[in-house]
């Protein structure tokens, strides 16, 4: 009897087994890298989205019970307010504006920020129509801000407007 009986692998086989495997780890590892990118990416969208909802609600809810807002109509978007003062009827003198890319809420001449520290706001902008007395019209301020979120290539750049108008009815 005559015959090789070793048992194993040829070197063809082993050089096929681990080409595959390396393929097939290059691949998974490709995809897991994408996958965090889009998930940095979307935690960034997710911050911008949830700190321009705060922050316009809380001016939306100041405006709408201001006893008065400061400054003259603007012809936006030519030319608009950097920042917004009015009378607020329990917090008293309330100035919103942007300083360092964050947002400022001064009450009565104490400072405080409302954006996070997270993102950058890099606009902020305010159209102020109808406070001419006696013109009959509400008054109304288009709030409109650019905000950023991340960095490099997950950086996002977030944009939002909207407008408030008092809730005061003008009985001249």
């Amino acid at each position: 009897m005559t015959g090789n009986s070793q048992k194993g692998f040829t070197i063809v086989e082993l050089i096929v087994a681990v080409f595959v495997f390396s393929s097939v780890s290059v691949i998974a590892s490709g995809v897991f890298v994408s996958a965090v990118k889009l998930n940095r990416k979307a935690l960034n969208i997710q911050r911008a989205d949830e700190n321009t909802r705060n922050i316009l609600e809380m001016i939306s809810r100041e405006v709408r019970v201001a006893n008065t807002i400061d400054g003259s109509d603007t012809s936006c978007p030519v030319s608009s307010a950097a920042n917004l003062s009015f009378n607020h009827p329990v917090n008293g003198r309330i100035r919103y504006f942007l300083s360092s890319n964050q947002i400022h809420r001064e009450v009565d001449g104490r400072d405080s920020i409302v954006s996070s520290s997270n993102i950058r706001v890099t606009d902020l902008k305010f159209c102020l129509k109808g406070l001419t007395a006696g013109d009959q019209k509400q008054a109304r301020v288009t709030v409109q801000m650019t905000l950023e979120s991340g960095q490099g290539n997950e950086m996002i750049t977030s944009r939002a407007q909207t407008t408030l108008s008092q809730r005061r009815i003008i009985d001249d």
